[in-house]
């Protein structure tokens, strides 16, 4: 319990949440952290492998945490990725870029982009969440910043 040996912030506006928890819809964000991150299952002590997705949605941390348990969920990872423009199709062994190696630098780029991502609920109450899009924040400044007279 090293968090009672720490003082807190009791005012602080920052709240966590986690995406599966969110209401259905579309929801964008900028990226705070992205990588590997170890959990330690409370009821067992078991060490779990995770990729984790931090955005930070209306000043709540909101963590995308994707299971790396089994070859489908780290499949489901790289498709994702895949989808907001990583070349996902050209890691790996055979491609001499290892999986690992190429998970940390994408998470290195996810930071302080704006992912834009959605939160469904299968017909049997499962939560889902699809990443949609990856933007700079920057360019997306610059072009407001472009539209002003001055």
């Amino acid at each position: 319990m090293d968090f009672m040996h720490v003082q807190q912030d009791l005012k602080s506006e920052s709240r966590f949440a986690k995406a599966n928890d969110l209401a259905d819809g579309k929801y964008s964000g900028k990226i705070s952290f992205a990588g590997f991150v170890e959990i330690t299952v409370k009821a067992t002590q078991e060490k779990k492998q995770t990729y984790q997705i931090k955005v930070m949605l209306e000043k709540v941390e909101t963590q995308i945490t994707y299971w790396l348990k089994t070859d489908a969920d780290f499949r489901r990872l790289l498709t994702s990725l895949g989808r907001i423009g990583f070349d996902v199709e050209t890691w790996g062994p055979k491609f001499d870029k290892p999986y690992e190696n190429e998970l940390k630098k994408a998470g290195e780029t996810l930071i302080n982009h704006i992912l834009s991502f959605n939160k469904s609920t299968t017909s049997n109450g499962y939560p889902v969440v699809g990443l949609d899009e990856l933007s700079e924040c920057n360019k997306e400044l610059q072009a407001e910043l472009d539209e002003l007279p001055f």
